[in-house]
């Protein structure tokens, strides 16, 4: 779910591939209660197609984020699933509790939405941007106000994957902490403008 500040309405996310048909009203606002629409996405356009096999993937899971300035971008967040003994040995003792599987980040692919065009236009530069995704929110804001951020990137965080970030121009990841140093029940993002 995303806040639209330039829409101010609520969007809940809706994977749909077909034609535009429209936002889906939820709520009858004359309650009081804040406006609640289905995300409608567009149909993906331009993509190569070894993203396009990431997109497809059943490993990925799909985020919808809104810029500071309004635009809308859906970004797949793209994973492999490892056997956690074979990638991390020290690590098959954990509790048996905790699943033998992980998962491992492969990539990012971002689609900015085109309202006029109704379309998702594949995109590898989203400019001085920085896109945050956790298991539980995403979010977007300017490099240029966050020192130390790289532009026209995509900062993740979960449990399973650690926390790093993904250049878009050169298709690269770098983990920051993998995995995280201690068990963290939510992948939030504290933001300062001393980072």
């Amino acid at each position: 779910m995303i806040y639209s500040v330039r829409d101010r309405k609520f969007y809940l996310n809706r994977v749909s591939h077909k034609e535009y048909d429209g936002p889906i009203d939820l709520v009858d606002t004359s309650s009081g209660f804040p406006q609640m629409s289905l995300f409608q996405g567009f149909p993906l356009s331009d993509i190569p197609q070894s993203r396009l096999e990431q997109v497809s993937s059943i490993t990925n899971s799909q985020h919808i984020v809104e810029s500071p300035s309004g635009e809308s971008f859906v970004v797949y967040w793209c994973n492999e699933y490892l056997n956690r003994e074979e990638i991390e040995p020290s690590r098959a003792k954990e509790p048996p509790y905790q699943s033998s599987i992980t998962k491992k980040p492969t990539g990012f692919v971002v689609f900015r939405q085109d309202p006029e065009q109704k379309m998702s236009c594949y995109t590898e530069d989203i400019g001085d941007l920085c896109i945050f995704l956790g298991s539980n929110e995403a979010f977007c804001v300017s490099a240029t106000e966050y020192p130390g951020l790289k532009p026209n990137s995509v900062y993740f965080a979960d449990l399973d994957t650690g926390f790093g970030f993904y250049d878009l121009s050169s298709k690269t990841l770098h983990a920051v902490i993998n995995p995280p140093p201690f068990y963290c029940t939510t992948s939030g993002w504290p933001l300062s403008s001393k980072i």
